[in-house]
C-alpha cells in the first residue's frame, strides 16, 4: 500500500515553470491490484474473486455517470417536449431512485475512509468507523 500512497501524492511536473518538458511519470497501482487489496483486507471476504468483480462492475457502472458515457447521459433525455434536463431532474422518477440510493455513498464513503485508516496502521480510527458503519447499516436495515 506505501507503494499506492506514494505515487498518491506525487507531484505532476518536476518544474512548475516548464509543464510541458518536466512532466513526471507516476508509477500508479492498476485499479485490479486496489481491487484485490480491498477484498483480501484481514481476510474478511470468504470469496475474494468475486469481490473484485463485483467492485470493477459498480465502479463501471458509476463511471457512466461521472465520465459521460451516451447510455448514462441519455438517462436525463425526456419529458414532453423531449430535451436534456441539465438543471436536475425534479418531478421526474429519477428523484425517487436516487433517493433510494443515497444510503449507498454514504456507507462508500465510510467503507473508503475505513480503508484508509487500516492503509495507515490506525487501529483505533479503524474501531471507530466500524463501530459507525455498523451502526449506518443497522438505521437501513442493511448488514454487510
Amino acid at each position: 500500500m506505501s507503494g499506492y500512497l506514494a505515487a498518491f501524492w506525487a507531484e505532476e511536473f518536476g518544474d512548475l515553470d516548464d509543464l510541458v518538458d518536466s512532466q513526471v511519470s507516476r508509477e500508479m497501482v492498476p485499479r485490479r491490484k486496489v481491487r484485490a487489496f480491498i477484498a483480501n483486507l484481514d481476510g474478511a471476504n470468504p470469496n475474494p474473486s468475486k469481490a473484485v468483480d463485483l467492485t470493477k462492475m459498480i465502479s463501471s457502472v458509476y463511471s457512466g455517470f461521472v465520465h459521460g458515457a451516451a447510455p448514462h447521459i441519455m438517462q436525463s433525455y425526456g419529458g414532453a417536449p423531449p430535451h436534456f434536463h441539465t438543471r436536475a431532474m425534479a418531478g421526474t422518477p429519477r428523484i425517487e431512485e436516487y433517493t433510494h440510493d443515497l444510503w449507498n455513498y454514504m456507507y462508500r464513503g465510510f467503507m473508503s475512509h475505513i480503508f484508509v485508516a487500516k492503509a495507515f496502521g490506525a487501529r483505533t480510527h479503524v474501531e471507530t468507523l466500524v463501530m459507525h458503519k455498523e451502526r449506518f447499516e443497522a438505521a437501513m436495515g442493511k448488514k454487510y
